[in-house]
């Protein structure tokens, strides 16, 4: 088959006192043997940060753009809007060995589905709001042990995943369990930050 996607995009942030905004432009492109077609999409967001930064909120808007026709149709971006929090719930350091701190983070977001990318007709296009849930253990904030759950019509509602952070990299593993007949899906990721 002769498909490809691309999505290049770059992005802006702006912290002024508590509050941070930021927004990316992306351009998008779609192959199909002969047929292509191009588009743009934006997202933008919020975020802040509470009681000595124990608690953070946020929110983002994803994906408002359009892609012209490919063929004889186009593509639907999937919008949503997102908003959620994390809390640091407790931390404390082992009796024996006070460089070994250990802290436990609630994470969950809720997401509004404006608009579904669209589907075959063997798919449901479902629009409900779903929420996703996840708890963090950090150990001497250098492995991140993570697992998650996610509500409503979904074919992988829980995962697992391990991190581990070296300065200013970040390797990330998840495991997802499908309950269809894909199986388990495996994921690894690198994030740089300069």
């Amino acid at each position: 088959y002769n498909m490809n996607s691309i999505s290049i995009s770059g992005g802006y942030a702006y912290q002024k006192g508590p509050i941070s905004l930021g927004a990316t432009l992306q351009y998008l492109r779609e192959e199909y043997y002969i047929y292509n077609a191009t588009g743009y999409g934006v997202n933008i967001g919020f975020a802040s940060k509470f009681c000595d930064n124990r608690i953070r909120v946020g929110g983002s808007l994803l994906n408002l753009g359009a892609i012209n026709n490919l063929q004889n149709e186009s593509t639907n971006l999937p919008t949503t809007f997102k908003t959620g929090f994390t809390a640091d719930l407790f931390s404390f350091t082992p009796p024996k060995n006070e460089d070994l701190s250990i802290s436990v983070a609630l994470k969950n977001d809720i997401v509004f589905p404006f608009q579904e990318s669209q589907q075959t007709t063997q798919q449901n296009s479902s629009k409900e709001i779903y929420t996703n849930i996840g708890l963090a253990l950090s150990i001497a904030e250098t492995i991140e042990l993570r697992s998650g759950y996610k509500t409503g019509e979904t074919v992988r509602p829980w995962s697992t995943g391990l991190g581990i952070i070296l300065d200013s990299i970040t390797a990330d593993y998840a495991m997802i369990p499908f309950e269809t007949g894909f199986g388990t899906v495996h994921s690894l990721g690198i994030n740089y930050t300069f």
